[in-house]
């Protein structure tokens, strides 16, 4: 008689659990909110963020009482990453190009302007034994016809800061204020 061995599967489990152990200390991320969609008039802004870092755009409105109400949260990066390079490619629209991004892979988009817009990069400050999550932002109101950078600047040993350029040397950046409502 044949005895069935049940050693093969213990192999198996083995090589999936280390895989398992494997993949997710291995620096993956994932970034589950919506990606932002592309304006389609043809009064649009647009604006191109890297690809690598966790950047999203909050857009707000303006209320009787005078504070300033979240209306939509979209996210400009990339979806998923291995070790901070994102695996989901670059969405070019044909910006002109700029020297802010170098070779890193990036993201385009048209967005509606007169906007009140909020842009944040979200970033981790480790330490030994504990981390935060920290965040810098930049208000604005996108211009028609205007393209934009969103930058990032910053090392793993200072403050991150993140903010938007013109790509038009003579344009100015048209920022906004006031209190964020408490009941977004």
């Amino acid at each position: 008689m044949y005895k069935e061995r049940k050693e093969p599967m213990r192999i198996n489990t083995k090589i999936t659990m280390m895989g398992l152990l494997v993949a997710s200390l291995s620096g993956c991320s994932a970034q589950l909110k919506p990606m932002l969609k592309d304006y389609k008039g043809s009064d649009a802004a647009h604006i191109r963020v890297a690809t690598g870092d966790s950047i999203y755009i909050y857009f707000y409105e303006k209320q009787s009482s005078g504070c300033y109400k979240q209306v939509e949260e979209r996210r400009l990066t990339a979806g998923f990453s291995v070790m901070g390079f994102p695996v989901t490619g670059s969405k070019k629209m044909g910006m002109p190009s700029s020297g802010n991004y170098g070779y890193q892979p990036t993201n385009e988009f048209s967005i509606k302007p007169n906007q009140l817009v909020n842009i944040v990069h979200y970033w981790v400050d480790a330490h030994v034994n504990y981390s935060f999550q920290k965040s810098s932002s930049e208000r604005f109101i996108p211009q028609q016809h205007h393209n934009y950078d969103v930058i990032v600047k910053g090392t793993d040993y200072s403050v991150d800061h993140v903010s938007v350029a013109d790509l038009d040397p003579q344009a100015k950046i048209i920022g906004w204020e006031g209190e964020i409502c408490k009941n977004n």
